[in-house]
């Protein structure tokens, strides 16, 4: 797994707040030179930063959807999983993963009985890609 933070996988609040965190500390700074060179109140410095705070959740319901992981998103996730063939994969049928039943296509050659094991390797929109995973033995 890569180090770091996966925004797909993260919560749509939780990306949205830590996309807002840059603009309000730059907004911070910006009113706190104007209140200490005195060009502001103390009151007028906090109006300005609350109506930031209540800009960013009322905006929050427009993002959203947009931060929200599509459905390609989530199939793409699946890559690299391990399925059980159910339908007989020849080279289209189905595969059981996750408690799901998919259509799946195999990319080697010949065909899978069901209960083999095979490895997602792709995605054609919702039709998942799969090959022989190594514990399945090949057919003669």
């Amino acid at each position: 797994m890569k180090p770091g933070l996966n925004l797909q996988k993260t919560k749509p609040p939780l990306v949205y707040m830590l996309l807002q965190i840059p603009g309000f500390l730059f907004l911070g700074v910006i009113v706190f030179l104007a209140w200490e060179q005195a060009w502001i109140s103390a009151f007028t410095a906090w109006s300005v930063m609350l109506a930031w705070l209540v800009k960013d959740i009322i905006f929050y319901r427009f993002y959203r959807k947009a931060l929200s992981p599509s459905p390609q998103d989530i199939i793409a996730m699946l890559h690299g999983s391990m399925a059980v063939v159910r339908v007989e994969l020849n080279p289209q049928g189905q595969v059981a993963l996750r408690g799901e039943i998919w259509r799946a296509i195999n990319l080697d050659e010949g065909i899978l009985e069901p209960g083999a094991a095979v490895v997602v390797v792709g995605n054609r929109g919702l039709t998942l890609e799969v090959r022989r995973h190594k514990s399945t033995p090949e057919k003669e």
